[in-house]
């Protein structure tokens, strides 16, 4: 019989590397998470791999999280939902074969101006394409 956490709000994962903790967390908030991510991406594949990639992030950076910041839960609906459209605007880059500086700042934990000596352009020119990349991600609607 599979077990859930049942107080998921004042839920918070010992540090240890234990297994049955980590499909205790799978178990309880996969398909919370799926449902975030496929809203996103409406792609079936895509929102599976999505969600792979949002619980090892969410299992490896849980020690960071705050709870007098966000509920664990929103916590983890933030992570997801940053996947979905970074994933989104990446597919988007890919067509239009530009680099994408929001990912840099936003996945890679760069700053401006790290992505923009990074990328080789100015500072303008990051703040320009910047403001660019999240007016893309503007018509993606949730729900």
């Amino acid at each position: 019989m599979t077990k859930y956490i049942k107080d998921r709000s004042s839920v918070k994962l010992n540090i240890s590397d234990d297994r049955s903790e980590y499909s205790l967390l799978y178990d309880s908030y996969a398909p919370l998470l799926y449902g975030v991510i496929f809203r996103i991406v409406k792609d079936q594949v895509a929102a599976e791999r999505l969600l792979e990639k949002t619980i090892l992030k969410i299992w490896k950076c849980r020690a960071a999280h705050d709870a007098k910041k966000l509920t664990f839960s929103t916590w983890m609906i933030n992570i997801a939902r940053n996947f979905a459209i970074f994933d989104s605007i990446n597919k988007n880059n890919e067509a239009t074969g530009s680099a994408g500086i929001l990912e840099l700042v936003m996945t890679h934990g760069l700053n401006i101006k790290e992505a923009a000596g990074r990328l080789r352009i100015s500072m303008k020119e990051a703040v320009t394409r910047l403001r660019e990349e999240l007016k893309q991600t503007r018509p993606l609607k949730i729900g």
